[in-house]
């Protein structure tokens, strides 16, 4: 198969089982400058009467002076500060913030929080020092309910039912934290949700290190198909799966470091796809990729050295086989170096293997 028409099933394969997708997109398209949709309107902002007005000609000012006004109502971008150590809450930020505001965090923070459906374009930012733990599984330490383009960096995330939780159409971009310990997953992903998942360290969860369920998708390692460079994560000592992608879901795995979970690496299965190109999938307690119950993987491509068109790589054994193929499901792409002990790939009853068909020369 040739090198366009695997690009293009690519596309096709990830926007068919990730329709989240299309209501992502089409957020971004009306909260768009260019579009002068009738309820959003972008422009400069300035103290008029000692009061912050949205004024014309957005494109004239500089990035800092520019606000939005969304169903009417203004919102300028403003920064915010929670000092944990001082008895500072972060949900009452989150509560009092306004869109595309900045919470910076210091210190070490003992709460649960949720950011729901009337939050959009929030970044909370712990600098890489500040600390959010909770000892009760009953919730998850931060649950992006239904908010958009929420954007959670820096922070040492322990303990919680999940480390964070995406859910009912929410949308994040989760970019540089340490998440550990949670009885449940270090990040679920699910209900029609997407996350891009970036430069984080996943590991000893009791579950899974990340969970993509329900109609959900992520990129996990990059933030689109255009990179050229990856953002890995560390996946790691979780206690059944790296990545779980289930349930009519999709994601993009490319450039992650999966080692010593309890079970599979990556794991793809009820009627789910993903591409997983470019890691590094070792020493799995059973193998390293597994595809089950009609559902699809692209090793990367038949050719190629991108990020996506490169194969993955095994150092260290997976216990089980590096690819085990189970119930009607497919593989494409090629094996690369990616191994366990008892061999390179495994197929069940029905599943299709179209591994290193490499195309013919001119």
């Amino acid at each position: 198969m040739m090198m366009s028409s695997k690009v293009h099933n690519l596309q096709v394969n990830f926007i068919v089982h990730t329709t989240v997708s299309i209501a992502f997109i089409l957020l971004a398209v009306v909260t768009s400058p260019c579009q002068g949709a009738a309820d959003v309107v972008f422009g400069c902002y300035k103290v008029e009467s000692g009061q912050l007005r949205i004024v014309d000609n957005h494109n004239e000012c500089f990035p800092s002076e520019r606000g939005i006004i969304l169903n009417g109502r203004e919102f300028v971008p403003s920064e915010r500060f929670v000092n944990c150590n001082s008895g500072e809450k972060i949900q009452d930020a989150i509560d009092h913030s306004n869109t595309r505001d900045t919470i910076y965090v210091y210190g070490n923070c003992e709460e649960h929080l949720l950011i729901t459906e009337d939050k959009n374009q929030l970044t909370i930012d712990g600098q890489g020092m500040a600390t959010i733990s909770w000892s009760n599984s009953d919730f998850s330490v931060l649950h992006i309910r239904g908010g958009k383009f929420i954007q959670v960096k820096g922070f040492v995330i322990s303990g919680g039912q999940n480390g964070i939780h995406v859910s009912h159409i929410g949308s994040s971009i989760i970019d540089g934290n340490i998440i550990h310990n949670a009885s449940g997953a270090g990040i679920l992903v699910e209900s029609n949700s997407i996350a891009t998942i970036t430069n984080n360290t996943i590991k000893d969860n009791q579950w899974v290190g990340v969970g993509i369920y329900g109609s959900a998708s992520a990129y996990i390692g990059l933030h689109s198909l255009n990179e050229t460079i990856p953002s890995p994560n560390i996946i790691q000592n979780n206690g059944v799966d790296g990545i779980h992608v289930f349930g009519s879901s999709g994601a993009i795995i490319a450039g992650n470091s999966i080692t010593s979970n309890e079970q599979q690496g990556v794991r793809i299965d009820r009627v789910s796809y993903a591409h997983v190109s470019s890691n590094l999938i070792n020493s799995n307690g059973l193998s390293g990729v597994l595809v089950d119950g009609n559902s699809g993987v692209n090793l990367g491509f038949d050719e190629g050295l991108s990020i996506l068109n490169k194969p993955n790589m095994t150092t260290v054994n997976n216990i089980n086989y590096g690819f085990y193929c189970e119930h009607n499901s497919y593989v494409d792409g090629r094996i690369g170096t990616l191994d366990g002990d008892p061999g390179e790939k495994w197929f069940g009853a029905g599943c299709i293997d179209s591994l290193d068909n490499f195309p013919s020369p001119p």
